[in-house]
């Protein structure tokens, strides 16, 4: 979503993330960043975001409403990014499941 993304810088990004449980994508089309415009009720391409879903979300024809998303996209709908509010957030989602493995 930057002037330096193109195919060709992937193999340095993947480097941002090395984890052996991340899976990284090309999307040169955008296809994910415009199926989520009418999710979360925006007019322009969506990236930059940090969505949390419950376990129970499925995903269908268009992807499900997160029950909670934070951005840096400089909109006025959902919340700017604050890394400590997001941190909440997840701890909140994962409060059942940490209480079942007790």
């Amino acid at each position: 979503m930057v002037m330096t993304d193109f195919e060709r810088t992937v193999s340095g990004a993947t480097k941002l993330l090395p984890d052996e449980r991340v899976i990284h994508y090309w999307d040169g089309d955008k296809k994910l960043g415009e199926s989520y415009k009418p999710v979360l009720e925006l007019d322009q391409t969506v990236w930059d975001v940090y969505l949390l879903y419950p376990p129970e979300s499925e995903w269908k024809e268009q992807p499900p409403k997160p029950s909670f998303w934070m951005h840096q996209l400089g909109v006025e709908a959902g919340q700017d990014l604050n890394g400590e509010t997001l941190a909440g957030e997840v701890k909140k989602l994962l409060q059942p499941v940490q209480s079942e493995k007790k």
